[in-house]
């Protein structure tokens, strides 16, 4: 049922309190001297139950507003598709799929990017980008650092400290550390560990160019590969 306001411009006066809508829109289920209202707001496209049977309706606190979810045009979501956000020129939220390349299975507990049958916890078909961050000073690792470059270009001497976080705090977590020094520039890549985790493996690196690749295995870091490329 649709409720003008009057005259027809406006705010509503006599609908739910706060609303700003020419017209409200509602069910009523009348039960005793109670009735309940549910409100349908069109521009968040969202459902409020409200209660009272006089002007102004109050909302009920116990019933926050619940999102309507609408399929994009009329298309039924697929077993396993994850839903995201999508919008056409008449409504205000929609949901869309692509259950070919943006897949759940269930029954595995498996995920697919850019397929619909992972064989393992996750399968990406496809490239992936880790984030790149690139400095040129001592620099602290920490849990936005994915691949960490280290970078001097020219000449001259630098050394560079990397500080490692406790692998305690962070057990599984992998970094890649990159030292790329081009030119005349030279100078050693020093990863400094928390006290009492000491590692077994080299901490000061003088090449030219490495790759080195740690993880935390709870008690320490552990150097899974290394490569002394000299140069790139």
């Amino acid at each position: 049922m649709k409720i003008w306001a009057s005259p027809v411009t406006g705010t509503v006066t006599n609908g739910p309190a706060g609303t700003g809508a020419y017209s409200w829109n509602v069910l009523s289920f009348r039960g005793g001297g109670y009735t309940t209202q549910l409100y349908f707001d069109k521009s968040t496209l969202a459902v409020k139950e409200w209660g009272g049977n006089t002007a102004t309706l109050t909302s009920n606190a116990d019933n926050p507003w619940y999102k309507v979810v609408l399929v994009h045009g009329n298309t039924n979501i697929d077993v396993g598709a994850i839903p995201f956000g999508g919008k056409t020129t008449d409504a205000s939220s929609e949901v869309m799929q692509d259950a070919s390349r943006l897949f759940w299975n269930n029954t595995n507990k498996r995920l697919g990017v850019g397929t619909n049958a992972p064989n393992s916890t996750m399968q990406v078909n496809g490239s992936i980008a880790e984030t790149l961050t690139i400095v040129n000073s001592n620099t602290t690792l920490t849990e936005s650092i994915n691949t960490l470059v280290v970078r001097r270009t020219g000449s001259g001497t630098a050394n560079i400290t990397v500080t490692v976080p406790s692998a305690s705090t962070c057990p599984g977590r992998i970094y890649t550390i990159i030292k790329d020094y081009t030119g005349g520039v030279s100078g050693n890549l020093i990863l400094s560990f928390a006290s009492g985790e000491t590692p077994g493996f080299q901490t000061s690196y003088g090449n030219s160019a490495v790759i080195i690749k740690l993880m935390s295995v709870g008690t320490k870091w552990a150097r899974v590969s290394y490569v002394d490329n000299g140069v790139f």
